[in-house]
């Protein structure tokens, strides 16, 4: 059962909104940025922008990819500008100093900023292009320093798109590397857990499309919304494994008896997913500083950004820097323990219930075990 994009109305507008620029030749004024933390949606998101693009008329080109896929500049220029569909734009028409065009017919840039800029313009100018670039918190500094820059210049050049994902630490990422690209993204998508009526529209539309069409009793439809925590990847976890057992069963009418048999499957699921984060803070002092993260959260009321930040001093060992207490909290929003949305002051859980599986955990066996 494939999967449907559930409340993400605004962050789709507003893509619809670049790709309609794109068509007509235009710069969008700004890039996209999408945060938040896994699992909630951001690579899916981006694969519908993708699908949009390719079945749009007049549709612009796409290229998808992460930071691994270029480590160097030459790499990128490739990537985006392959010299066997662009072999007519030679460094001698554009009066750049690019390096040569070797044997093999790649790009050398030889680490010039400015070549890929006019690099860029020039192919754009054919062909109107949107970057969909994720895992983005992993760009390395210089090449996405250049590579801000350039999407800043073509602005007013050529028709370029470049629409970023990664996790909550992808804002503090892109503020280091330059801030003005930062101040033209505003405001950025925070990609949050579904509300509840986009969490049953998730579940309900995928299995309402089947032949002959499955439906959801109204008393089992709530306690799965509510036992998926609104989480887009418990709500896919959920799915799975009701498919599965409609499938068995050869019914087209789930109820709390399907949902319980269904059950099993989506438990070992969750367990597996909570094990695989688990093994990520089990080493001190991470693990001991999600244990206090956790505790903080126990408490009346969110905490504050300075609260979690003391209870995360307070769990590490005596002599550790103010350095070192802020890259363990920056650890914990890298890997989506807790976030703090983009337009928001209030810090929060980024994965629904993981902070329960880490105190459980952790009373059950001493850290590092």
């Amino acid at each position: 059962m494939p999967p449907y994009l559930a409340g993400r109305e605004t962050e789709q507008r507003l893509l619809k909104k670049h790709l309609a620029c794109l068509q007509r030749k235009e710069s969008p004024p700004a890039g996209t940025v999408l945060i938040g933390p896994r699992g909630n949606g951001k690579t899916v998101l981006m694969r519908w922008f993708e699908q949009e693009i390719n079945a749009a008329e007049k549709k612009p080109d796409v290229v998808w990819l992460t930071p691994d896929e270029f480590p160097d500049l030459d790499s990128l220029a490739n990537r985006l500008v392959p010299s066997s569909r662009f072999r007519k734009i030679l460094p001698g028409d554009l009066a750049l100093s690019l390096g040569p065009v070797t044997v093999k017919g790649s790009w050398q840039l030889d680490g010039s900023a400015g070549a890929l800029t006019d690099l860029l313009t020039a192919r754009c100018a054919r062909r109107p292009l949107a970057l969909l670039l994720d895992e983005a918190h992993n760009l390395e500094k210089e090449i996405g320093r250049i590579l801000l820059n350039t999407t800043q210049k073509l602005v007013d050049r050529a028709p370029f798109l470049l629409v970023m994902a990664g996790t909550p630490n992808l804002e503090a990422h892109l503020n280091a590397i330059d801030a003005t690209f930062w101040e033209r993204c505003q405001p950025v998508s925070g990609i949050r857990r579904l509300d509840q009526a986009a969490t049953r529209e998730a579940l309900l539309r995928p299995l309402n499309a089947e032949t002959p069409k499955i439906t959801f009793e109204e008393d089992a439809l709530r306690q799965v919304v509510s036992e998926s925590q609104q989480y887009p990847y418990f709500i896919q976890l959920w799915g799975e494994a009701l498919w599965q057992q409609v499938q068995d069963s050869g019914v087209n009418r789930i109820d709390e008896a399907l949902v319980a048999r269904a059950r099993p499957e989506f438990d070992r699921s969750q367990t597996t997913f909570y094990e695989f984060r688990y093994r990520q803070f089990n080493q001190s002092p991470l693990l001991e500083a999600a244990k206090a993260v956790a505790a903080a959260f126990t408490g009346q009321g969110l905490p504050t950004d300075a609260e979690l930040n003391q209870a995360v001093a307070a769990a590490l060992p005596d002599g550790t820097t103010a350095e070192q207490v802020d890259a363990v909290s920056k650890r914990l929003h890298h890997l989506g323990y807790i976030w703090t949305p983009p337009g928001s002051m209030t810090p929060e859980p980024g994965i629904p219930s993981l902070m329960d599986y880490v105190q459980a955990k952790t009373a059950l066996a001493p850290a590092g075990l």
